[in-house]
This record gives C-alpha cells, structure tokens and sequence, in this order.
C-alpha cells in the first residue's frame, strides 16, 4: 500500500469517528479508487457502513467485507441487525458480562409419549423412525425421521457471541445427576426409573430435577439394537483375546452430546527461504501467502465422562445420519447433558482446522520453513447434537473397563486391557506411587 493510499485511509477514519461524514466519504471513496489491498478495501468499506444513513449502502458494504473475510466479527454482527437476525437491545458488552437464570424459561414440551389406542407406554424404537407401543405395539412416526442432515439448523456462531443468551433460549428440561460417577443426564418426561449406563446405579424420578437447557438442534438416532450392539461388542472383545466366561456385558444405551463447528476464511503463510535463495529474493528471504479454510462439521464432544480414546468410536458418524431433533427420540432414553460449553469447543474445533490448514501448506511447500497465521480464520456457525451410544462396563485384572457400539454404525471398540511390558509398567509405576505416598 502507498503512502498516499495510507494517509487517506486514516484520514478517512478519523473523520469518520468524529462525526465528519461528507469528509470521511471523500478520503475513504478517494483511497478505495487507488485499488489498495484486500485488507484495506475491508478497511474503508467498514467505516463507510459506519457513516451510511442508507440500509441498502449498509448491506452492499457490508456483504463486500464478508466476501473478502467471511469472518469478519462486526461485519457478520452488522448484517444480522440489518437483516432483522439480531435486535440492537440484544447486544452485550462482553467485558461486563452478567449472566443470570431467567425467572421464567420457555416450557420444554413436556409431553407424555402414550398410545392413542390403549393409553400404554410409547418407546423410542431403534429402527430410527418411530416410537412404539410397549403393550398394543401401534407405532408412531417422529417429526425429526423424515429430516435430512440440510435441514438441521446452524447458529450463527459470531452473532451468538454478541448475546448474553449465546446460542438459544433455554427451557426447562428434566435432569438427573449421578451421585457415584459424576454424569448428569437429561431424561424424557416419562421415566420412571433410571440406571446410570456409566456405573448403573440406579435412580427413581423423583430424584431427578428441572434444569434451564439449551435443547439440542439435531440427534443421530439408534439403528443398531440392543441385541445387535451385544454381539458386536463380544466380537471385538473376542478379537482382542478379552475372556467373558465370568461376567456377563450389559450394555445401556444413552445419547451423547457433541458441538458441531464450520470453520472459514484463510490462514496466511511466511516462509524463510534458505540462505542460498536469499540473495535473489527482493523480500529479504520471506514469501508469503494464504490458504483457504472452509471446514464443516468439526465435531468436538461436549462432555469428559467417556474416555478419549473411545470418543472416536463413539461421535463418528456421517452427515446423513443426523436428523432434526425431536423429544420422541429420548422416549425411554436418557441424554448425558454438555458440561463443555460452546466457547470453550470452539477453540478445540479452531485448533483442528489451524492443523489442518498447516498440514495441506506443508505438503505443497516440503522440507520448507513455514510459519501460519490463524488470523484470518474462524467460527462460522455452530450447532449442538446427540449422538446414539450403547455403553457397557467390564472388570478385567481387577480394573474397569468401558466398551461403547455406535449406535449408529455398529462399530464397536474399548479399553483394551494391559499386556506385556504394558502391565510391568503399570505395577512398577503404581508401586513407585504407594511408595511416595508413604
């Protein structure tokens, strides 16, 4: 950028902020017609949104800004105003953020799911359609069944970070908290009775309480049943030379909650050029350049309760499994609640895709120094899910260990036990742990 192009450009700017509209629009058209940089045409279309009067000039500027940074906070915050999307009342100061528990939260549908023929039960059945009767056995189809992955609803992520309310309304759902392990868990309005899938200790309703939750936008529905899930979880306890001969595996099907993220806009790249190639290189041994970031549906779990090492197993699942969420779907099944919130997942989803973004520029660019900037990167829009899980636990040489089935896919994994060097490792170590202690 000139020097010329840089003084109006501040010109401009300080004119604008002090109210001197006529004068800023002349320095900041002027600079604009000197063909500056991106950055810069970002820069000037800001500040002439700023001094507009006219909606429709508001719009063109601001949609000029997002093509260049489709990231861009104030510009995707201004859009949604101007589109009716977000209420200037609405709008936080987040360094004097207060949160509170409104005194009156929506009412969760709180319906019972009975048979319209003999009054009895109706259960969530995993064939991903519909509940069914637990006596007459009609069945119902759910609202959420005929859904495509399209259909279930994004937030905008940067709008959301503006409001104090974040990403939803909250309603009033019922919620249980495990005693022995620690898990808190959302259950359908007809439970009666409740075992923890974790470590099955067992719960009657009233023990459960009414929570202010945001409700999940979208859930990957059971297919796989219980007998089904069984047999693969003995195939890969088989394969891994586990023997069941002493206990049996009880597996509990619950649905898990994970944040789902798009990621946009462009990381950019420097790169220090041997010293060979420096003497003729006129940028003094630097080249610099972006990378594009256009990732959707980064899953991070939003909670800690399952072992890492079988979250993998657990969230995977394809875009088409996902389905508009209905309460039906948690008819007779419970729902582990999120205890990671959607600010703090959104910095493991920005992590991923930084990661990834740094992976494809090294392969175009192998064996070279490169240094990436995520600036220009970040959360597009977000949306909370559940995600269908059989779990079950087994003791082996005298530890517990978890074994989850997609209830998805059927895919099955676990906690493979200690062998080998594995387990001498693990004795030594624990021996040298009693010993510090004393």
């Amino acid at each position: 950028m000139s020097e010329t192009t840089r003084d109006l450009l501040t010109r401009g700017i300080a004119a604008a902020k002090d109210g001197a509209k006529e004068e800023a629009r002349f320095f900041l058209e002027w600079a604009l017609r000197l063909d500056p940089p991106p950055a810069q045409c970002v820069k000037a279309w800001w500040w002439l949104s700023e001094i507009s009067d006219d909606e429709v000039e508001q719009q063109d500027l601001v949609k000029r800004i997002l093509v260049c940074d489709p990231v861009h906070p104030q510009a995707r915050r201004k859009l949604a105003l101007l589109e009716g999307r977000l209420e200037a009342e609405e709008i936080v100061d987040p360094e004097n953020l207060v949160f509170s528990v409104p005194a009156a939260p929506e009412s969760g549908r709180a319906q019972q799911f009975t048979c319209s023929r003999c009054g009895g039960r109706m259960t969530y059945t995993p064939d991903g359609e519909s509940l069914t009767c637990e006596y007459c056995e009609r069945q119902r189809a759910l609202t959420g069944s005929s859904g495509r992955s399209g259909e279930v609803e994004k937030g905008d992520f940067i709008v959301a970070l503006a409001t104090a309310e974040g990403h939803g309304h909250p309603v009033a759902m019922r919620a249980l908290s495990c005693e022995a392990c620690g898990a808190h868990f959302v259950l359908s309005p007809e439970t009666l009775s409740f075992a923890c899938p974790y470590c099955a200790s067992v719960y009657v309703v009233d023990q459960a309480q009414t929570r202010d939750l945001v409700p999940p936008k979208g859930v990957v529905p059971f297919s796989v049943t219980r007998r089904q899930a069984e047999q693969k979880a003995q195939a890969w306890l088989r394969s891994h030379q586990i023997d069941l001969s002493r206990q049996r595996l009880n597996l509990a099907g619950v649905y898990l909650p994970a944040w789902t993220f798009d990621v946009g806009g462009r990381v950019t790249w420097q790169e220090v050029m041997p010293d060979e190639d420096r003497a003729f290189s006129a940028d003094w041994g630097v080249v610099e350049g972006s990378e594009a970031v256009n990732e959707d549906d980064l899953l991070v779990p939003a909670t800690h309760t399952l072992p890492s090492v079988l979250a993998r197993t657990a969230y995977d699942f394809h875009r088409e499994h996902l389905v508009p969420y209905d309460p039906g779907y948690l008819a007779d099944w419970p729902a582990e609640m999120y205890t990671i919130s959607a600010a703090d997942a959104s910095l493991v989803a920005r992590r991923q895709a930084l990661r990834r973004a740094e992976d494809r520029t090294r392969r175009k660019r192998p064996g070279r120094d490169i240094q990436v900037s995520s600036s220009g990167m970040g959360i597009v829009a977000f949306r909370l899910v559940l995600v269908s899980v059989w779990l079950g636990r087994l003791t082996i040489q005298g530890r517990d260990h978890v074994v989850v089935v997609n209830g998805r896919t059927g895919v099955a994994g676990g906690e493979k036990p200690l062998g080998g060097i594995q387990k001498w490792l693990s004795r030594l170590l624990g021996l040298r742990r009693e010993d510090g202690r004393r």
